[in-house]
């Protein structure tokens, strides 16, 4: 059984298609990058990799959400141009960047951690993600500031994963601390 019942069949697909590139309504377009969710065939692929560059950010996330599992080359190529770009970058293009292996963007993911004026927490998990994937020897002290503070569980199991990647054994009683202070 699918999960997108309105896609269960391709009976539907040539519509959603053509409404999404249509319409100029962003409350329906917000909707409508889900009901593409998981598809492969390239159209589809294309129409969201589209959407990616769209004013409205919503349009942009829901997009990305639903290239999840994806790995076409276009949207490989695209991803770091996207991230890169503050006005288009959304935290569902960090988990697509993170999935695909996309390294080199920590740059950017620090600078966001460092100015983000709107204080976002989305943002701040999100570039905290990234950087645990693809950690650094220099975000080590980051990585142990964040365990010896009072950030939230998540966001010390992003710190916990990043030290664990780096192999750093003078970070091991703090990720032993941290992990004591799990909720059960």
């Amino acid at each position: 059984v699918s999960e997108h019942e309105l896609l269960i069949s391709d009976d539907l697909l040539d519509e959603v298609r053509d409404t999404i590139r249509r319409t100029k309504n962003h409350t329906i377009l917000h909707e409508l990058p889900r009901a593409l969710a998981e598809r492969r065939d390239n159209e589809s692929v294309q129409l969201l990799i589209q959407l990616l560059s769209d004013s409205d950010s919503t349009v942009r996330y829901w997009a990305a959400n639903s290239l999840k599992e994806n790995s076409s080359p276009e949207l490989l190529e695209k991803l770091p141009q996207l991230i890169r770009n503050p006005k288009l970058r959304t935290t569902a293009l960090t988990k697509l960047a993170i999935q695909n292996k996309i390294d080199g963007l920590q740059d950017v993911y620090v600078s966001l951690l460092q100015k983000d004026s709107n204080n976002s927490t989305d943002w701040y998990r999100s570039s905290l993600q990234y950087l645990a994937a693809f950690p650094r020897a220099k975000d080590k002290d980051l990585f142990m500031s964040i365990l010896q503070g009072k950030q939230d569980a998540f966001v010390k199991r992003f710190a916990v994963a990043g030290l664990g990647q780096l192999h750093d054994q003078s970070s091991v009683p703090l990720i032993e601390n941290a992990l004591r202070q799990e909720p059960p």
